[in-house]
């Protein structure tokens, strides 16, 4: 039998979704077996088909799950360690149900931007805190710069782990 692609090439292998001769140059490994360049292809499955009007819908649960859970976290200093994964969990949780449980690259997008941008909302006023802080009544430190300083820490701390879950969550599981 020959390849469906390669005519002159002799071959033994099917594959294992269409049941077409394959050659080892269209060989692809595949879940159950090797597969046609045309059946191992991810892009024709309805999983990473998202129609416009669902990914519209997920980026803006994205935005409002992302710009609440980073003002939450914000108010929780170093507790963020362990609220941080959990909102990142949360976050895309919202995102999958807003897209119709589907997937794909954009919706990792989405789902690490609105976390950033929630991050940077509530940054804000401790940046604006840091750089025109109130009147020291003491020479020496800057409570108002030592503040802002501690509060974006534990922000990038908290974006950083909420990325990680959501990431996680959107990719893999």
């Amino acid at each position: 039998m020959e390849c469906y692609r390669h005519k002159k090439v002799e071959t033994n292998v099917r594959c294992g979704k269409c049941d077409k001769p394959i050659c080892p140059k269209c060989m692809i490994p595949g879940p159950a077996g090797m597969r046609c360049p045309d059946c191992a292809s991810l892009r024709s499955t309805a999983l990473y088909q998202i129609h416009p009007a669902r990914l519209a819908l997920a980026a803006v649960v994205g935005l409002v799950v992302g710009i609440f859970g980073a003002f939450a976290c914000s108010m929780l200093s170093y507790w963020v360690i362990f609220a941080g994964p959990i909102f990142g969990g949360v976050e895309a949780q919202a995102i999958l149900w807003a897209s119709g449980r589907k997937r794909g690259p954009m919706l990792e997008v989405i789902g690490i931007g609105s976390i950033i941008i929630g991050y940077i909302i509530t940054m804000l006023p401790s940046i604006l805190l840091m750089f025109n802080p109130p009147a020291a009544t003491t020479p020496g430190i800057d409570p108002g710069m030592a503040w802002g300083i501690a509060r974006i820490v534990w922000h990038l701390v908290g974006a950083g782990l909420a990325i990680s879950a959501c990431y996680g969550r959107l990719k893999y599981m």
